[in-house]
């Protein structure tokens, strides 16, 4: 997280100089293990990727996920899809889950992620991943 969107605090209130937290997402990334691999996904966006390890995959997906949510503000087609997909977005920071395993071959984590808007007003919003 960078430096600026961690000034924001919970609220969304910014402190001085700190990007503004617009609102949250609550994202799921699943990995599961397929031939040789572990295969991760993202349901509410639809975005996969995979590693060699757990860990691997976990990164994976979070980094695809967070290029996928750039693109998608960049072009302007974030509310669309939010909307199509029916992906909220949280006024207030809410509960945070623990990895859980939801199979014997899954493990789940679900995340938080912070929308961030710059401070200085120009630009597009962020998802901090």
């Amino acid at each position: 997280m960078s430096r600026n969107a961690r000034a924001a605090d919970s609220s969304g209130k910014r402190t001085a100089g700190a990007d503004r937290v617009l609102g949250y997402l609550l994202l799921t990334f699943r990995v599961y293990p397929q031939d040789n691999q572990y295969v991760s996904e993202c349901p509410e966006l639809g975005t996969t990727s995979c590693g060699d390890t757990i860990d691997e995959a976990l990164r994976n997906i979070r980094e695809a996920t967070g290029l996928y949510l750039s693109a998608i503000e960049r072009t302007g087609e974030r509310a669309r899809i939010f909307r199509k997909r029916n992906i909220p977005i949280y006024l207030r920071h809410p509960h945070e889950g623990q990895v859980v395993t939801a199979r014997a071959e899954d493990t789940v984590t679900v995340s938080v992620v912070p929308l961030i808007a710059p401070a200085n007003g120009h630009g597009k919003t962020s998802a901090v991943l």
